[in-house]
């Protein structure tokens, strides 16, 4: 399903998983994800009553920040790089 099957050169599609370190049963999964993140009872914050509460979340959107901060950290270390190859580095050391 979309934005997954989107065929972005650059994109990086993340699954999420449990804490068990298993694909998460509400996970997209198969060919279209690159790989998976933890995805399953992520400590957030959500809007609430005027104020932001903090809960426990689960969700590739609560994945996906894992990896896009690794992208962030890869690309501050070497700036150099462009993003397929910040995308090899990643997929390849998961």
């Amino acid at each position: 399903s979309y934005p997954a099957a989107f065929k972005a050169l650059a994109q990086i599609t993340v699954g999420a998983m449990t804490e068990d370190h298993y694909t998460a049963g509400f996970s997209n999964f198969g060919n279209l994800v690159h790989l998976v993140a933890p995805g399953a009872g992520i400590i957030s914050t959500v809007p609430g009553g005027g104020q932001a509460t903090v809960k426990a979340e689960n969700g590739t959107s609560m994945a996906t920040p894992f990896v896009s901060g690794a992208a962030a950290l890869l690309m501050s270390a070497i700036p150099q790089a462009k993003a397929m190859d910040i995308k090899r580095v990643i997929i390849e050391s998961v």
